[in-house]
């Protein structure tokens, strides 16, 4: 389950992907594709693109925890531009260079939808 040793992690050592990544791998072992060398401006052209070739996810209409949120979080149009990870009671975990890492309540984000980790389903 989460620590807070996640909330701890500020936004100058991982963006909102470098979190997930790193909550994969150590929450359930999973290495996902390596975004690193991508700046934060071009994620706003590449998250779609990242679900279709990082393990398959699968878009699913319901979170447990650990599915993928996608959301939008600067000007609510259709593309996805910020990634969190559910973790149960309609809390997100994720990042913003304002905050640094947080959960946050689901209803007050702008989720375009979900996906799993083959995995995970």
């Amino acid at each position: 389950m989460i620590t807070i040793d996640y909330l701890a992690i500020p936004y100058e050592q991982k963006n909102c992907y470098q979190l997930v990544r790193y909550f994969y791998l150590k929450e359930f072992n999973i290495k996902l594709v390596d975004m690193d060398h991508v700046k934060d401006d071009a994620y706003r052209l590449i998250h779609k693109e990242i679900l279709k070739q990082s393990n398959n996810f699968v878009m699913v209409k319901e979170p447990k925890y650990g599915t993928l949120v996608l959301m939008n979080n600067a000007d609510h149009h259709a593309i996805i531009n910020h990634i969190g990870v559910y973790l149960g009671n309609n809390k997100v975990l994720h990042t913003s260079i304002k905050t640094g890492c947080v959960i946050s309540n689901i209803d007050m984000l702008n989720v375009k939808g979900y996906a799993n980790h083959p995995s995970l389903a």
